[in-house]
């Protein structure tokens, strides 16, 4: 019965699906999802050109999306991470981590990213 409830008040009934339904439509025919995953390949685009023209950072792949596989120098990670910006770290003899670019990055965070990175 507390299933029941918890399934009906998160709106995942049939009934509800038009709700959900109006919202992706909306995503799909008004080309916001083309609109939002160019403005994350655009600051990923930015992020790598300043990633790769550090003599510090090395791309591990071409950045084809919003995603950047790099390693880095140690203290290069640390300045990133007392920045704010998170990112995934794998693990290994020769450690490298892995950006994902979000849609909703603005210029005035992919300057910081830079500016991370150039000093």
């Amino acid at each position: 019965e507390s299933l029941r409830r918890r399934r009906m008040r998160g709106g995942h009934l049939l009934s509800k699906m038009r709700f959900l339904s109006a919202q992706l439509e909306a995503y799909i025919e008004g080309g916001l999802w083309l609109r939002l995953a160019a403005q994350a390949n655009s600051a990923a685009r930015e992020i790598s050109i300043a990633l790769a023209s550090n003599p510090r950072t090395e791309l591990l792949h071409p950045v084809e999306a919003n995603e950047i596989f790099v390693r880095a120098e140690p203290d290069i990670v640390c300045k990133l991470e007392r920045a704010g910006f998170e990112f995934h770290q794998w693990p290994g003899p020769d450690p490298a981590i892995r950006l994902v670019v979000p849609y909703a990055t603005d210029a005035d965070t992919v300057s910081k990213f830079v500016a991370c990175v150039a000093n």
